[in-house]
């Protein structure tokens, strides 16, 4: 079963020549592997040719410095056709990614938790970046209103680029909206705007965790993963898989109907 988000918009092809790149040493008989953050940043690790996924999993939050949260996490690789699929930690590399090394992977979150329950700053850090990374694509707009993506917008911005500037601020906040929507509206860029001035004297590492706690408290979809499905009468439908619930959805990500983990029963057929 593949995930509904595809590569994450990225070239895996071509593992960009900007992207900053955080290399160990390499030997004869090791395996290769680069890891994308979801801010693009790529981490360059070796392991053993006859390496486990949980051995790569380990060097990266090592590198990152989060090795006491390494649980939170995962990794994914992308099949022909672009679906993303979560690694098996327990099994060879090499059973389980198509092709030959070097393996391109990619750093992600594997189980969301409400923001207090972090304990490390870098932790929380990787958090956002796979919130905003989620925000942006669109997947977490079920049940979202404007106002609330406003304030979103907002704080990413104001974590980006800064304080509000009349003559600079608004033309940015499109880079947050997804494109899965229609234009921007006007609407949302003033109420950004408002949003934004409001948050002038935050740290950044403030705006950062109140993102986190605006997607935990008030989006519907945080931390729902989406996966391709088929129903019984062969209709395309996402199968939305989250901290919380199970829900089936539209392919724009709206839900159909949503189930509590302990009352669900799920049935796949291969």
């Amino acid at each position: 079963m593949a995930l509904a988000q595809r590569g994450d918009a990225l070239n895996r092809s071509k593992l960009k020549g900007h992207l900053e790149a955080h290399r160990q040493s390499s030997s004869s008989g090791q395996i290769t592997c680069f890891v994308t953050q979801p801010d693009n940043v790529v981490l360059h690790v070796d392991v053993d040719g006859k390496a486990k996924g949980q051995e790569v999993l380990n060097k990266i939050c090592t590198l990152l410095g989060i090795q006491d949260e390494a649980d939170y996490f995962g990794l994914q690789y992308a099949l022909s056709k672009g679906d993303l699929i979560w690694l098996n930690m327990r099994n060879r590399l090499s059973k389980q990614i198509p092709g030959s090394p070097p393996f391109k992977l990619f750093f992600k979150v594997k189980y969301f938790v409400p923001p207090y329950n972090l304990v490390l700053e870098e932790t929380k850090h990787q958090f956002y970046l796979n919130a905003v990374q989620q925000l942006k694509l669109g997947l977490w707009d079920a049940e979202t209103s404007l106002e609330l993506q406003s304030r979103l917008i907002a704080l990413m911005t104001y974590v980006q680029f800064g304080s509000f500037n009349s003559a600079t601020t608004p033309c940015k906040y499109a880079c947050f909206w997804s494109d899965r929507r229609a234009e921007i509206p006007h609407e949302v860029i003033s109420m950004a705007a408002t949003f934004h001035r409001q948050l002038t004297g935050m740290s950044v590492r403030a705006a950062q965790y109140e993102l986190l706690r605006t997607t935990h408290e008030e989006v519907p979809a945080f931390g729902v993963y989406f996966y391709q499905i088929l129903d019984m009468f062969g209709r395309r439908l996402l199968m939305g898989v989250g901290p919380e619930f199970v829900a089936l959805c539209q392919t724009d990500f709206s839900f159909i109907e949503r189930s509590g983990l302990s009352s669900t029963r799920i049935v796949v057929r291969l």
